[in-house]
């Protein structure tokens, strides 16, 4: 029986970025941000990689906020005899809530 997908194996990883949010408008927040991720993966070597992000922040409730976005990530050093592919764009969703 074959082993599953490599990814299957990240242990942990560190994540730095920075993101900015528009507060012009009050229920709605768009945002802006790129990161730097750097994942160890099991008997491989480490993968770096760094990425964008845009979406929106929804106001759900006094202190809630609900945010949609996309983000594209780019892998360094990335062999694709390894790794099924090199970047990866996806859906980002998160639920904040303030005290």
């Amino acid at each position: 029986m074959s082993e599953g997908p490599l990814y299957s194996r990240i242990l942990t990883h560190g994540k730095a970025g920075r993101t900015y949010i528009f507060y012009q408008v009050p229920s709605v927040a768009p945002y802006v941000g790129a990161f730097y991720r750097r994942s160890y993966v099991e008997d491989l070597e480490d993968l770096g990689s760094a990425g964008g992000r845009a979406g929106v922040y929804i106001a759900a409730g006094r202190n809630t906020h609900i945010g949609l976005g996309m983000v594209y990530e780019s892998y360094f050093s990335c062999d694709e005899s390894t790794y099924v592919s090199c970047s990866d764009t996806y859906p980002e969703v998160s639920v904040t809530v303030a005290f």
